[in-house]
């Protein structure tokens, strides 16, 4: 869906804008300058499914999925979803699973998260299960 409409274009873009504004108060939630350039030097490529995302690219989506605020959630779990949704790279991400599970069911059950973010975490988790080689 994301190879079509765009939308990984805006959500790098708010990714960015969210890591410079959290860098002035909260530096270690932030990406590093190399991984915010890997990020980068990816968006173009995120519309062709043929092209493998750089570990460097799918380690820091989750380090944002790990470490940002909840109502910043949305961009970093449709960022994952993207990468998560191409077949070669799902075969990486399982390996993440572990981590990524409890705190997508910590998003989906906070009374006070947003309902866009708890919506995309439950995508992104059920999509992780859509696969019948897991």
């Amino acid at each position: 869906i994301m190879s079509k409409d765009g939308d990984y274009k805006r959500f790098v873009a708010i990714v960015k804008a969210h890591n410079k504004k959290l860098l002035k108060n909260a530096a270690s939630r932030c990406l590093s300058n190399d991984e915010v350039g890997a990020l980068e030097s990816f968006t173009e490529s995120f519309s062709n499914p043929a092209v493998a995302v750089p570990l460097a690219v799918t380690q820091a989506i989750i380090k944002l999925i790990m470490k940002w605020p909840g109502p910043l959630l949305f961009p970093p779990l449709g960022l994952y979803q993207a990468i998560m949704l191409r077949d070669a790279q799902r075969k990486v991400l399982v390996k993440q699973y572990k981590v990524i599970i409890p705190k997508l069911i910590a998003i989906v059950s906070e009374e006070k998260a947003k309902d866009t973010v708890q919506m995309m975490a439950l995508c992104v988790f059920l999509n992780m299960f859509a696969n019948s080689n897991l």
